[in-house]
């Protein structure tokens, strides 16, 4: 800071004339310090870096949901896609038989009655193609909404085919990566759950409100440190130099009951915080035995989808040989590729709710990996 100071000879008190003058200038820089205070500014870094640390992790969280999200809408495409497949095939195959079953009325041993229903049966199942391709551009479009991507738009997806061979192959006994005990499974979730990570950060942070909280009741204590110069021109201002130095200490006595109030709405947000860990840790603990239960069940289902696929082969092979020979009925043999084409549904659903519980397990865990799509 700089000053000056003087007095004007013709100035006049009374009868008493002043006629001295005096100026002085000065120049002067402080600063001062906190040296203690409670803890409260460490408390303050503390939290601010896990509030930083606890923004990340739910941006990941984030990325895990979109990417769980994108796999299992992707995944239910795929599904469509070898339905079609095989309500395609189940149209072939009515037209075939539409066709023997004319020819055998053409040569005299069969009925109209028989072309009649094996008509309505062509129906039904080119009625079944149309929905189920439908269905599937309901699901493309529904993708490309969640991606942002233009609906009137068409992409190509990968055949859901070389997706299947590893789970066709051997089911039953699965790659291993999910075969553990469910007491296992819980410990890497609170590991890497980053939902879990971070309400912890937040439950520290509550913890150090009160600490922070409880330091004010402590004293605090600043130093101060300060340099002046000064003369009686602005140009010999260097001619007299002044340092000082200081401590001060503050002791708080009384603050009208706030520090007690600030304490208890910070013992009541921890309370809330253990609170809301204890309710995740239940809620990863529900949804990774439900998960794990479903992918044992969904495993069993694909076992004896395949079974039931063999018999009912073997049943509409049948029927179709005895119905040719006319020792069947059209009847048994519709009945036959019905139950036919009901189980390769089941199947190729059996298959991809087996993939889709695996991505569902894997996000419970929280180890779905987003670094491939970022």
């Amino acid at each position: 800071m700089l000053h000056g100071t003087g007095r004007d000879p013709t100035f006049k008190v009374g009868d008493n004339s002043l006629s001295s003058e005096s100026r002085s200038w000065g120049l002067g820089i402080s600063s001062r310090y906190n040296v203690f205070d409670g803890y409260s500014k460490y408390l303050n870094i503390g939290m601010k870096t896990r509030d930083i640390e606890a923004a990340r992790l739910d941006l990941r969280r984030i990325h895990q949901e979109i990417v769980y999200r994108t796999i299992t809408q992707y995944y239910r495409i795929l599904n469509f896609k070898e339905i079609l497949k095989v309500r395609k095939e189940n149209l072939d195959w009515n037209i075939e038989n539409q066709k023997i079953i004319q020819a055998k009325v053409d040569v005299g041993s069969g009925i109209m009655t028989d072309v009649r229903q094996q008509e309505v049966k062509v129906g039904q199942a080119e009625l079944a193609l149309v929905q189920a391709e439908q269905t599937l551009n309901d699901a493309k479009r529904e993708l490309y909404y969640f991606l942002r991507l233009d609906v009137t738009d068409e992409y190509e997806f990968v055949d859901g085919v070389e997706l299947l061979t590893k789970v066709k192959s051997d089911t039953v006994k699965g790659d291993g990566w999910y075969d553990l005990s469910i007491d296992d499974l819980i410990s890497e979730a609170i590991k890497k759950r980053a939902d879990y990570q971070k309400v912890t950060l937040e439950l520290e942070n509550a913890k150090s409100s009160v600490s922070m909280a409880e330091s004010v009741n402590m004293p605090t204590i600043s130093n101060s440190l300060s340099y002046n110069v000064g003369g009686t021109t602005p140009w010999n201002i260097l001619d007299s130099r002044t340092i000082s130095f200081g401590f001060n200490l503050s002791i708080p006595i009384f603050s009208g009951y706030s520090i007690t109030a600030n304490e208890q709405i910070a013992q009541i947000q921890v309370k809330t915080k253990q609170l809301e860990l204890s309710d995740l840790q239940m809620t990863i603990k529900r949804d990774l035995l439900q998960s794990y239960l479903e992918i044992k069940t969904a495993e069993k289902k694909i076992e004896v989808a395949r079974k039931s696929i063999v018999s009912a082969e073997a049943n509409r092979a049948l029927e179709e040989a005895r119905y040719k020979v006319g020792a069947g009925t059209l009847i048994n043999l519709q009945l036959a590729n019905t139950d036919l084409v009901g189980v390769q549904v089941d199947y190729i659903n059996s298959l991809f709710d087996l993939l889709l519980l695996e991505e569902q397990l894997k996000y419970d865990l929280g180890s779905i990996n987003t670094e491939n799509f970022e």
